[in-house]
């Protein structure tokens, strides 16, 4: 996987990454603060990290990945497609941790339906070696990226420069390393296994998210962390910005057998797809309740899709 473990939910004090298991027992609602963030000049690693990014988007370009299209004739979507990937995006979980250590990797675990309920108010960190260009593009980039997410979820979800349930940090390999403070503060109880697995994340784990769901009600997010490799160049960025901050609205898993879609291991596309949007649309659609198990959740799925396809033959 190009990006790397994408997805690390924190449910109710667990952290999973695209997974949830038994858990110890529950911390507070973590409630979203401004941290400031460690600052340090870019170390002789951050500055290779940043050529190495540079020429695995071009490699990547040159091979007619990182797509922005969404999708067309050559990726057709049909009722059926769509519910197998929901089952598989939405209902399963990919990873898991204990206090200690990493446990599975994917497990494909059921879930039940997990997503936000409240309005999202998403805020951007920067770390101190991204220019105020970059900084300016991706806070242009993220508010409309915010904006489309709110017409398919119907939900309020937009920038805010006050308390926010989204917390999006843009950091360079040094400030990761030292992001352990951070992360205690905007999640207490966060297991040490968790912190120390993020901030050694590798140079092919580019960016990552960890939601977390409210102490009594654990399948509604309270809140998601994202964070993003500043290294990257704009398309790099700007795709992690996209999945990352999707799959903190409950898409968590990946699958391999979907196209066209972000929420697997190829990289053929960059941004948020036609099939995203229909995923994001089925996750939010009233019907489907949170908490809701895979299998009743199925079962609605699939009278939603079949009038998202009623006038196919």
């Amino acid at each position: 996987m190009i990006r790397g473990i994408k997805y690390v939910a924190l449910f109710a004090g667990a952290l999973v990454l695209a997974n949830c298991v038994p858990t110890p027992a529950p911390i507070e609602t973590p409630r979203p603060t401004n941290i400031d963030l460690p600052v340090t000049g870019p170390s002789q690693t951050s500055r290779d990290y940043r050529a190495y990014y540079a020429r695995l988007q071009q490699q990547l370009l040159t091979h007619g990945q990182l797509r922005r299209d969404g999708g067309g004739p050559d990726t057709p979507i049909t009722k059926r497609m769509l519910v197998d990937n929901f089952a598989e995006i939405a209902l399963k979980t990919e990873y898991s941790f204990t206090n200690s250590a990493i446990l599975n990797r994917r497990t494909n675990q059921p879930q039940s339906v997990t997503k936000y309920t409240k309005p999202v108010r998403a805020k951007m960190f920067f770390g101190a070696n991204v220019s105020p260009k970059d900084k300016a593009k991706d806070q242009a980039e993220v508010s409309r990226y915010l904006t489309r997410l709110s017409k398919l979820t119907d939900l309020p979800v937009g920038m805010t420069n006050g308390q926010a349930n989204m917390l999006i940090y843009v950091l360079d390999a040094d400030e990761i390393r030292q992001i352990d403070t951070t992360l205690k503060q905007v999640v207490p109880g966060m297991p040490k296994a968790a912190v120390d697995r993020i901030k050694a994340l590798k140079r092919a784990e580019q960016c990552v998210v960890l939601p977390s769901t409210a102490v009594n009600r654990p399948n509604e997010i309270e809140i998601s962390i994202v964070i993003v490799r500043a290294e990257q160049p704009d398309l790099m960025r700007l795709s992690c910005f996209h999945e990352e901050i999707a799959q903190g609205f409950g898409l968590g898993n990946d699958s391999p057998r979907a196209r066209p879609t972000i929420f697997n291991d190829d990289n053929e596309f960059a941004t948020l797809t036609s099939h995203d949007e229909l995923l994001l649309r089925l996750l939010y659609d009233r019907r489907l309740a949170v908490g809701l198990k895979p299998a009743d959740a199925l079962a609605v799925v699939e009278v939603i899709a079949a009038e998202y396809f009623a006038g196919d033959s």
